[in-house]
């Protein structure tokens, strides 16, 4: 999660004029999924918001260029990536694990399709991607709980290769992504 933090604060000071940009609005997305419920833990002890519009993915693309083209192009199809971490402690724990179940099984009614599911005593993960017509992936969800660690919610929207996904993970440390390189 460092690596990634790191990589979003030099981007930040890169691009001032992208970060003072009004927010897009992307709900009109087919992959995108609203978390702004989440915004009632900013008050916790430890919560990190991360939000990446497609200007600034666009950027990230360029500097990937030299160094990995295909991860590159694949970013560059991109259109808004979310991360949100929040604290698990006493009182949020239920809430948290309740919302990773029922934000799961909401998409799965709205046909999106679980490709990973981890269910092993404290950590409850998934992750689920949304397909097009023509059965290209436009949307990417990672929703994870591990008790007396952290809630992990991602969103991922825009064409996505899921060959390459994983690489995401590696290069930007985005919790959970790592799941899928072996699917």
């Amino acid at each position: 999660m460092k690596r990634f933090v790191k990589l979003l604060l030099l981007i930040a000071f890169v691009v001032p004029v992208a970060l003072s940009a009004q927010k897009k609005d992307y709900s009109g997305e087919k992959g995108y999924i609203s978390f702004s419920d989440l915004s009632k833990y900013e008050s916790g002890q430890r919560y990190t918001e991360i939000i990446l519009e497609d200007n600034l993915l666009r950027l990230a693309a360029k500097f990937a260029k030299h160094e990995d083209p295909a991860l590159s192009e694949m970013i560059s199809g991109l259109k808004l990536i979310q991360v949100f971490v929040v604290d698990v402690n006493r009182d949020n724990s239920k809430d948290l694990e309740q919302k990773v179940v029922q934000m799961s099984d909401n998409l799965m009614k709205k046909n999106w399709e679980r490709i990973v599911k981890i269910k092993d005593r404290d950590e409850n993960v998934s992750v689920l991607i949304n397909l097009d017509k023509d059965s290209n992936i436009d949307g990417l969800v990672v929703v994870a709980f591990d008790e007396g660690q952290e809630a992990t919610f991602v969103n991922i929207v825009g064409k996505i290769d899921i060959e390459t996904i994983g690489r995401l993970s590696d290069k930007w440390d985005i919790p959970h992504l790592d799941k899928i390189k072996s699917n």
